[in-house]
């Protein structure tokens, strides 16, 4: 069955894809972490190093999953947005302050912007994790470039 995003399907498509993603990714998450506190017994470096990588792609999947959760929420109109006054400026610096460092190497983000405010009004917590998420991403693809 094709369901096109306009169609007033599509919010609960993505609902329920979520949720059949979301149930067995829990799963194996909760099974990799069992492993990784040495519940099945001693793991080799390499064991544990893979498993580490296994649940950072977990963890991707699970942001991946709470982004298309929220995407269904705005489709159906049932998502809160808190409407305020929003400055993009502040919220690209926020959003650059907030990265969590990267885990094998030192990444530094430089923001050219002027002094001026740049308003607008909508949601700042939303815009900053957006931002945030987009910058995230941008930095994890160049810096794979260069490995």
């Amino acid at each position: 069955m094709s369901v096109p995003p306009t169609d007033p399907r599509w919010p609960k498509v993505l609902s329920l894809s979520v949720h059949e993603f979301r149930t067995p990714m829990t799963v194996v998450a909760g099974y990799i972490r069992m492993l990784l506190k040495d519940r099945a017994g001693p793991l080799s470096d390499q064991q544990r190093k893979l498993l580490e990588e296994a649940e950072k792609s977990c963890a991707r999947l699970s942001a991946l999953l709470a982004e298309v959760s929220d995407l269904s929420a705005l489709e159906a109109g049932t998502a809160p947005i808190n409407q305020a006054a929003v400055d993009y400026n502040t919220a690209l610096r926020d959003a650059v302050k907030g990265l969590p460092p990267l885990p094998d190497r030192e990444v530094s983000i430089t923001l050219d912007l002027e002094d001026t405010p740049a308003p607008a009004t909508g949601d700042p917590v939303r815009l900053t994790q957006a931002l945030a998420a987009v910058i995230a991403a941008l930095r994890r693809e160049l810096v794979g470039e260069d490995a």
